[in-house]
């Protein structure tokens, strides 16, 4: 078989299983919740692949509610290291696998927003025009909450809202910790650490110049806040060979458009 007719059934293969996949995820959700239970305000249906242009609608940040409906909420994530080829620096290497790279702001951007947060929350009560400026600032702004040099092992957990309106879900969602963590032996050398909640602090702080974290080779995870940005971010891609093809997410399928990437991050056309 010619290699361009393998490499379009695989591209359309991609294009099946995300229609089957999420197909499958919500009727299963339905099943188990009831009719009308994706959008209900006691329940939450994940959705890991949001439509390209869901990220430059400011409509969609405007609230809590209005960020779970279009699937921007907090994601688990690796910090790439532009020395080091891509595919050493991530958990799924296989072929096929699907990625998604999204810009951070500089460090001291980043510090800078974080300090004007904590400054717009504590005079809230008597600057309420302060507040609702820094928050406008928030919702454009993705950035790292939470940064580790290893696999964090993070996972969601939900946390009851206090006193949600008629037609709001009853939690939100949150990226929780595990007790106990295995880690590389060069971490520790029992390969487990306790997750205190020294170590919970430890990764907000490093959020705040979360480049450090690039000092040692090998897997690492982050999870960050996803915000309204225009652009060609984020860009979606496809492992084929040892590039990845990029494409855009329309309608909840693949739509590739010419360009790839190398091992090292570099983008060029097909």
């Amino acid at each position: 078989m010619h290699p361009s007719s393998t490499a379009a059934r695989a591209r359309e293969k991609v294009r099946t299983n995300f229609a089957r996949d999420a197909n499958a995820a919500r009727n299963k959700f339905v099943a188990k919740e009831g009719p009308g239970s994706v959008k209900a305000p006691g329940a939450y249906w994940a959705n890991r692949a949001p439509d390209s242009e869901a990220f430059s609608v400011p409509d969609n940040f405007a609230t809590r509610e209005a960020k779970y409906d279009a699937a921007l909420h907090d994601l688990s994530a690796s910090l790439s290291n532009s020395e080091l080829s891509i595919f050493d620096q991530i958990h799924n290497t296989e072929q096929g696998a699907n990625f998604s790279f999204m810009p951070l702001p500089e460090p001291e951007d980043q510090r800078m927003i974080y300090t004007l947060i904590s400054m717009a929350k504590t005079m809230r009560p008597r600057w309420p025009e302060i507040y609702s400026l820094i928050r406008d600032y928030r919702t454009k702004t993705t950035r790292a909450k939470l940064v580790q040099d290893f696999d964090m092992g993070v996972d969601y957990i939900a946390i009851p809202v206090n006193n949600p309106g008629p037609s709001d879900r009853k939690f939100k969602l949150r990226y929780g910790l595990v007790n106990n963590l295995t880690v590389p032996t060069d971490v520790h050398p029992d390969g487990s650490i306790r997750v205190t909640p020294g170590v919970s602090h430890g990764r907000l702080q490093a959020g705040l110049d979360y480049c450090n974290i690039l000092d040692r080779e090998g897997k690492n995870e982050i999870v960050i806040a996803l915000r309204q940005h225009a652009g060609q971010f984020p860009v979606y891609a496809m492992r084929e060979g040892d590039r990845l093809r990029c494409y855009s997410i329309v309608g909840g399928a693949p739509v590739f458009d010419g360009r790839t990437i190398s091992g090292r991050g570099v983008m060029s056309a097909w």
